[in-house]
Parts: C-alpha cells; structure tokens; sequence
C-alpha cells in the first residue's frame, strides 16, 4: 500500500507545475488570438483599400469619359460652319445619355456676346424657332443689367428639363467668368469648380466643365489671337451624386461612407486656389458614430480637369469581416492554449523521467535492502533456536 502511494506520488505532478504550464499556456493563447486578430484585421484592411481605389478609378474613368463627350461636342461645332438646334438635337440624341452616359445631365452650348452686340442678338433670339421639335422659348439675356460681354446659352439639351436655362449668362458669376476666362486663354477644359443646383429634377449637386470653340481659319498661338477668334463654349452638366454612386455601386460592402471634397485649383493653374469644399456625402446624417479605431479610413486624390479633389473612405471594421473571421482569433487562442498545455506536458514528462527512475530505483533498493535485513534476522533467530532443538526432540 504504501508502495502505491509512493508511486502514486511519483507520477502525479504536482500543482505548482500545473499552475505553470496552465499560465503559460495562455499566454501562448492569447499571442495567438492577438496574431490571429490582427491577421484578420489586415486582410479586411487591404480588401477595403482595394474597394476605395476601385472606388477611385471608376470615379476618375467616368470624369474622363464625360470630359471626352466635351471635347467630341467641340469637335461637331467645329465641323460645320453653323450649327443649328435641329442638328444639335440629333447629335445629342445619338449620344444617349440616360444610358451610355446616365450621370451626365445636360450640354450646351454658350455664345459670347458682347455689349455692343446685345440688341441684335435679343433681337435675333425672339424670331420664331428654326424648326426644332423641342420648340426653344424667346428670351431675353438674364439676369438683367449691362456687362462688358455675355455669355448666352441659346443651345441646351434636353431642352424639356432645361428650358428655364436658355438665355442665360453664366458669366454674371464671377467664379464661372474667372473659369470660362481662363480656358478661352489657354484653350483648355475649365470649371469654376461651384456647384450647380439640380435638385429641381431630382439630380442633387452637379458640376460643369467647359471647353472654348474658336473661329475658323484664324490664328490660335497666342493669347491675344485666341480672345480675338473666341466665339464661345460647350460645355457639360453632370450630377455629382450619380457619378459618386455609380462608382460606390461597384463595392461589395454597402456601409462605406464617401466624403468628396473640392481641394481648388492644382498647382500651375491661373485661378487663386479655394478652399475645400464639400461636394458629395452619402450619409449626410452622419451614420454611426465610430471610433478611429473601429473604422477603416483613407483619404485618395482625384483629378477633375485641373482642379484637385479629395475622396475620404471610411467604414466599420467589422463590415468588412465575415463570421468565420470574427471566430478565427477565438480558434486560434483556444488552439494555441490546448497545444501549449499539451507540449508543456510532454516536456515536462520528458524532462522529469530520469528523475523519477532515480527514485524509483531508490525506492526498490530500500525496499530489497529492508527485505534482506529482515530475511538476516529470520536467519539469526533460526541459528540461535537450533541448538535448543536437539534436546527437545531428544
């Protein structure tokens, strides 16, 4: 009996030893949840920074495309020596845009006019219409009151939504003159970079980029020659929310929010830079009111015909993160403290077998030992009681 429990002691580890390897064990549990979290973390980091630049290039094509529909509407006016609006009318037609183009919103075409030059031009704009289907209204040059020049949008289309905007001069705007200044000098496409109120069909906040048309046969290398050839502008509408949500439609998570910011004018430019201004929010309330460190953000540059804007990406970490991914940190610390504890067993066994050997060897000679002695004094007594036996027997 009291072998067993020697044994039993012998084997049986004792629990400053359990203790030890419970406590290490979880630490080596917890170094792998934290691995684990963070593995998971940058993997839903880099597929939400792949989204926002996907985001961003769908963004900057669309900007790009819209800008080549500008400049192939040069290309019409300048292909023939008059253009009316029948023609215009068909071309603009053949564009489709409700499909091919669905945020681009309106073109048109501004003619300059100056001051001296303003009573014939009333005069030629309430003659009956040359024929289109749509049926442009008269008009007068608005908003009233005398300039040095003018310049008139007498051709837009769709003229059903646009009809209010004929007769306009939108250079009665000091930032849309300064802009349409600034490309009737340098021939390129400019925007003033203001919104434009479309919400009376339903378009939200747009923006508008124009390019100028120059006379024929006449000389474009100078500044001077190209104010003398200046003969007007096209230019696009296009709604800033529907260009944004086409682009967000393109990600597979719908809890990101997209901040566009208009940064001003990029570095070389002739117009004084503004100040930043917002464009575009998708959740104008805010959303959820996340911690920087429950959330992804990153803010990406865009171009938009020379001036700079600014998209700033953000979204819930966990949006981000499917189930298996919130479970895998939990895996691995439970897997990291089980094998842990098991390898710290094995160890330990390992390490303390020649040690109890030792002892158990000792615990067998000790034992053989008190066996011999009392064998020995059995042997002893059998000795000592063998001379008194003969007599008793006799």
């Amino acid at each position: 009996m009291e072998v067993l429990l020697a044994q039993r002691q012998m084997f049986s580890p004792p629990k400053s030893v359990w203790w030890a390897g419970i406590m290490l064990s979880l630490g080596v549990g917890a170094l792998c949840y934290v691995a684990a979290y963070k593995m998971v973390e940058y993997d839903a980091g880099e597929r939400f920074m792949h989204q926002a630049r996907n985001a961003q290039y769908h963004i900057s094509s669309r900007i790009d495309t819209y800008t080549d529909v500008l400049r192939a509407t040069a290309s019409f006016f300048d292909a023939s020596d008059r253009v009316d609006r029948e023609a215009f009318h068909r071309f603009v037609r053949g564009l489709k845009l409700g499909t091919q183009f669905p945020a681009l919103v309106s073109i048109n075409f501004a003619e300059f006019v100056t001051d001296a030059q303003r009573e014939q031009f009333e005069k030629k704009s309430r003659r009956s219409g040359d024929g289109t289907p749509n049926g442009y209204p008269d008009y007068r040059i608005e908003p009233p009151g005398r300039r040095a020049d003018y310049s008139i949008i007498t051709m837009i289309e769709p003229i059903t939504s646009f009809r209010w905007r004929v007769g306009l001069d939108i250079t009665h705007k000091p930032a849309v003159a300064q802009a349409l200044a600034s490309a009737r000098d340098t021939g390129e496409v400019s925007t003033s970079g203001k919104q434009i109120d479309m919400d009376s069909f339903g378009q939200g906040g747009g923006m508008a980029i124009r390019l100028p048309l120059y006379r024929k046969d006449m000389p474009l290398t100078s500044v001077d020659e190209r104010r003398a050839a200046y003969k007007g502008s096209v230019g696009i509408g296009f709604s800033v929310p529907r260009l944004v949500q086409l682009a967000m439609d393109q990600m597979q998570v719908r809890d990101v929010r997209l901040r566009l910011y208009d940064g001003g004018e990029s570095a070389g430019r002739l117009t004084a830079a503004s100040p930043p201004a917002l464009l575009f929010d998708n959740k104008l309330d805010g959303g959820e009111n996340l911690r920087s460190a429950d959330e992804f953000t990153v803010v990406l540059p865009l171009m938009f015909n020379g001036r700079q804007w600014r998209a700033h990406f953000s979204a819930p970490k966990a949006a981000w993160s499917s189930r298996f991914d919130l479970f895998l940190p939990w895996l691995a610390g439970a897997a990291g403290f089980v094998g842990s504890l098991l390898f710290y067993l094995l160890i330990h066994t390992l390490s303390s077998s020649r040690m109890r050997a030792i002892k158990m060897a000792k615990v067998m000679t000790k034992e053989l030992r008190d066996s011999q002695a009392k064998l020995q004094q059995s042997h002893h007594k059998q000795r000592r009681l063998a001379p008194h036996a003969d007599p008793i027997t006799e």
